[in-house]
Parts: structure tokens; C-alpha cells; sequence
């Protein structure tokens, strides 16, 4: 309980004491990312970056990272560094290391949501690691929190990461039959968006590696301009399906009371690149579709298998099945969802196809 007080009291510290109400943006220190970590005593540290554009039209960026338990404490030592007032009206990110989202990050999450100044849109993220190193690396081009914010959108575009933000969470937090997801980041040689984390209610509980999050998209959302990779069983790439449109339905079956739940996928791509030294014809073509549609099918039946045993539903299948059915219970569902009937069909079809190598 002292470890939420305390996440709160930095929270709180960050918004109330860097409002820019009254203030002229000149004159402020706009912060653009925020990363929350666990020291090895299980105290709150805090890192927060603030672009400073030059007039040579470059990006510097100031980092602030403190430690502490007592408001008054923190608040002294972020003022002492600070050239000018911080506010959070241009907040990009919002970055919680894995020990901070195991405790839960709803309290945290909301004071967030409850400031005005916040953006619907900004961008929230578990990171594997510390939220510092991500932070203060020193390549960023447009600083930390403007290259973050871009590094996600156009993740989420390209269909390689499903659409997340702090709107979205908050919806899937608190609707009925729906689970909460963030992209993942993994702090290495380079900072990557390439996992999912998986929440149950508030508390991250698991996570989807990268080679699943192409399909846990497609079982999700309707997307399209996206890229797959179909693999060999050793794991070499053999082909890339480019383009791709992707649609999904999902039927519950006859019965309703004991839904048998299916997810269809149709995919519609063109063929860019194969490896291959056989002459390509319309009967390549179709086995190539078969093997994407079989390695989705068994990457799928393994995410379900996946949620089912953490019990999570970030895909919203209860929520779908509460619109079909008026006498929905979310504790009933919550007890048969690791148990119901789940499966995905895929469908690929090619469009056209080009190189071969």
C-alpha cells in the first residue's frame, strides 16, 4: 500500500505542481515522456524529458530522475533542477517498467486521465528493463518523447502493433468482458515496440512474444497496409506477404448459453518477395496462401492458449458476447472463458506477387 501512495505522490507532483494554467508556454518546461521504475528498495523513481529546440532548428532533450517517499521531498529536488516551470500539456508518453505494472497501474493511470492538459492520445507502454534507459539514450533525433511517440504511431499504422493509448486502456479497463493491452519494450543495443503486455484488470500479467503480434492484431482489429513473414519449420523466412488487408468476424454458434466461439480472419495481400527455385505459377501461389494459413492458424492457437490460462480477454470476446446475450454475467464469464471453445480460421488470398529470389 505504501508503494501506490507513493507512485500517487509523484503523480500528483507532476500534475498539480507543473500546471500551466496561468503560465506562458515560453516560460515553461514542457515535459513530453514520463517513465516510472522500482529501485532495489521499492522506492518510486521518476525520469522525465524535456525538448529544448534550438535555433538551428535541433533537438536537445533535459533529463529529471528522482527518487523519493515524501512529496516534499521530491518536489524540492525537481525544482532545484528545473530552469523553468514543468507542465505535462505536451505529454507524448507514458512509460511504466514491469515491476511497476505487476502492482497495477490503474490509481496511477487516472490521475492522468483526470487532467485536462493530458491528450486522449498519448501513448502509454510497459517497458522490460528501466524506463530511464529509454529515456536517456543519447541517438534521439527530435527527443525522447517526440521519437517514442513517433516510433509507436508508426508501428500502429504499418499493422505491426495494434492501436494503443491511454483512451483506449481506460476503455478496456473498465468495460465489461474486455481486458486491457500495452506495447511492450525491450531495452537492448536498441530500444524496440516488438511485445504485448497483458493485463488482468490494472496488473500486468504476461505477455505475447514478437512473433505473435501480427496475429493477436488480426484476431483483434480490421487493419490494413500491413506485412507478414512467412516462415520455414526451421525458422528461415521464405516469403513476404506486403499490403495486407485484413478483416476478422467473430461467431459464437448456435447455442448461445454454450458458445463455441470462432474467429475469422481474411487476409488480402500481395506476394513482394519468395525464396524459392521453383518456376512461380498460380499452384505455387496457393500452397504459399496454405502455409501462411496454417502458421497464423497455429501462432492463434497458441495465443489463446495464452489468454485462456492467464484468464485475460484483451481481444473482447465477452464483450462481444455480452451484446448478444441480455442476461450477460462478467463473473459467470470470467469463470468459463479458460475453458470455452476458441478457435481462429484464416483465409489468405494473393493478390498478385513479384520478386523471386
Amino acid at each position: 500500500m505504501k508503494k501506490i501512495k507513493v507512485m500517487i505522490t509523484l503523480c500528483l507532483l507532476l500534475l498539480s505542481g507543473c500546471s500551466a494554467s496561468n503560465e506562458i508556454v515560453d516560460e515553461l518546461a514542457l515535459i513530453s515522456a514520463i517513465g516510472f521504475d522500482l529501485t532495489d528498495d521499492n522506492k518510486l523513481q521518476g525520469t522525465i524529458t524535456v525538448p529544448n529546440f534550438q535555433s538551428d532548428k535541433t533537438v536537445t532533450t533535459e533529463v529529471f530522475t528522482e527518487t523519493g517517499t515524501l512529496i516534499q521531498e521530491i518536489e524540492a529536488k525537481l525544482n532545484s533542477e528545473a530552469n523553468q516551470p514543468l507542465a505535462i500539456g505536451k505529454l507524448e508518453v507514458i512509460l511504466y517498467n514491469e515491476k511497476v505494472a505487476k502492482q497495477g497501474i490503474r490509481k496511477m493511470k487516472d490521475v492522468f486521465v483526470r487532467d485536462p492538459s493530458v491528450g486522449s492520445r498519448a501513448r502509454m507502454a510497459v517497458v522490460e528493463g528501466n524506463t530511464k534507459d529509454v529515456l536517456t539514450r543519447e541517438y534521439w533525433t527530435h527527443g525522447a518523447g517526440l521519437y517514442l511517440a513517433e516510433m509507436f504511431d508508426q508501428n500502429f499504422i504499418n499493422g505491426r502493433m495494434p492501436q494503443s493509448n491511454i483512451h483506449l486502456f481506460t476503455f478496456a479497463l473498465y468495460s465489461k468482458g474486455m481486458d486491457p493491452f500495452l506495447p511492450l519494450v525491450s531495452v537492448g543495443k536498441m530500444v524496440k515496440i516488438n511485445q504485448i503486455a497483458l493485463f488482468k484488470e490494472d496488473k500486468y500479467v504476461g505477455k505475447l512474444p514478437e512473433d505473435k503480434t501480427f496475429t493477436f492484431h488480426a484476431m483483434k482489429d480490421n487493419f490494413q497496409d500491413a506485412t507478414y513473414m512467412i516462415k520455414k519449420e526451421q525458422g528461415e523466412v521464405s516469403a513476404a506477404v506486403n499490403n495486407i488487408m485484413s478483416t476478422r468476424t467473430v461467431d459464437f454458434g448456435e447455442n448461445i448459453k454454450d458458445p463455441k466461439i470462432t474467429i475469422n480472419i481474411r487476409l488480402e495481400g500481395i506476394l513482394r518477395e519468395f525464396k524459392t527455385e521453383e518456376e512461380v505459377d498460380k499452384q505455387k501461389v496457393n500452397k504459399i496462401e496454405k502455409q501462411m494459413e496454417d502458421q497464423m492458424e497455429q501462432e492463434a492457437k497458441e495465443i489463446i492458449q495464452t489468454l485462456q490460462e492467464l484468464n485475460v480477454d484483451p481481444l473482447g470476446l465477452g464483450n462481444k458476447y455480452r451484446g448478444l446475450n441480455r442476461n450477460f454475467d462478467e463473473k459467470k464469464w470470467d469463470e468459463m472463458y479458460k475453458d470455452l471453445d476458441i478457435t481462429a480460421n484464416v483465409n489468405v488470398i494473393i493478390r498478385e506477387f513479384g520478386i523471386r529470389r
